[in-house]
């Protein structure tokens, strides 16, 4: 599952936080928010709510899957719920459901994120308490006394995945292993998109913009960035796969045809994934496949 979300500030929380009351203007309360997570000497546009102070706007998630642990990754879903549609506990709902145990494998689906250790998971788990939500899933954290092995002698199954753990299999942090877990530079997505000849952000929109498009009623376009970012994460994740050794050539550009053709068999517009189809399309031609299939009718 490659995942990624966006947020906007939560202000009926800095309301209570703050000490507002219910009839205070909202860019009094956003400014007073802002000015509490300040640190010595920031800049405004370097001020960072804290996760604990954000609520979802928008889930994009991408499913795929490969058998046995071989050959290319075969998509099976790009999909993205955002809080114009669902409220945001159905949002978070569909979203640990996903991350149960898939059909095609009978396991739960790897986690990549980019800095989803610092920032999309604790944001996500943050609000499946804040909105009193059974969220086993997200939330599974396995005994420190129940190694797999005991777990399956006593329970008869092997453990649910533990997403909490910082090195586990089932969660790669791309931001994270790139930089070594911290000992090494760290770099935006945009940024590495850029050094691997990836294009940057869908329709120019940044991070910083979502919080605006939110409030001018614009959470369609927030759905379609976050899609975007979801899909050029997928783009980066597959290089690095490729320089592991556990694609070749061939097998990375026919997970790039795959995800094409599921973006291309959806019943709606994906013009803000284009620049990733056009990827797909010279990735298939330097592999010697004919171009992706076109748009169904």
């Amino acid at each position: 599952m490659v995942l990624d979300i966006e947020t906007v500030p939560d202000l009926d929380a800095a309301r209570l936080l703050l000490g507002f009351g219910p009839g205070a203007p909202r860019e009094e309360v956003r400014a007073a928010l802002t000015e509490h997570c300040r640190r010595p000497g920031q800049a405004d546009d370097a001020i960072f709510i804290k996760p604990i102070l954000q609520k979802v706007a928008a889930i994009s998630v991408i499913l795929c899957h490969r058998m046995h642990g071989q050959g290319p990754w075969e998509v099976e879903l790009l999909q993205t719920r955002h809080t114009g549609d669902l409220s945001e506990r159905d949002v978070l709902e569909r979203l640990d459901r996903l991350m149960g145990e898939r059909p095609q494998t009978a396991k739960q689906p790897c986690i990549v994120g980019w800095n989803t250790s610092g920032f999309d998971l604790p944001v996500l788990r943050f609000r499946v308490v804040a909105t009193r939500l059974r969220a086993p899933n997200l939330t599974f954290r396995q005994p420190s006394d129940m190694p797999d092995w005991k777990w399956e002698k006593e329970r008869g199954s092997r453990p649910p995945h533990d997403y909490w753990k910082r090195y586990a299999d089932c969660h790669l942090d791309l931001m994270e292993v790139l930089a070594n877990w911290s000992s090494g530079p760290r770099c935006k997505l945009v940024e590495i998109a850029a050094a691997l000849g990836l294009p940057g952000k869908a329709g120019g929109v940044e991070g910083s913009m979502v919080e605006t498009m939110v409030e001018e009623g614009r959470i369609e376009e927030v759905g379609r960035y976050c899609e975007g970012d979801v899909g050029l994460l997928f783009g980066v994740w597959l290089r690095y796969q490729l320089s592991c050794g556990q694609l070749d050539n061939q097998a990375h550009a026919l997970s790039w045809r795959s995800f094409a053709r599921c973006v291309r068999s959806r019943a709606v517009p994906f013009d803000h994934l284009q620049p990733l189809l056009d990827v797909a399309d010279e990735e298939a031609r330097l592999a010697g496949f004919i171009p992706a299939e076109p748009a169904l009718a």
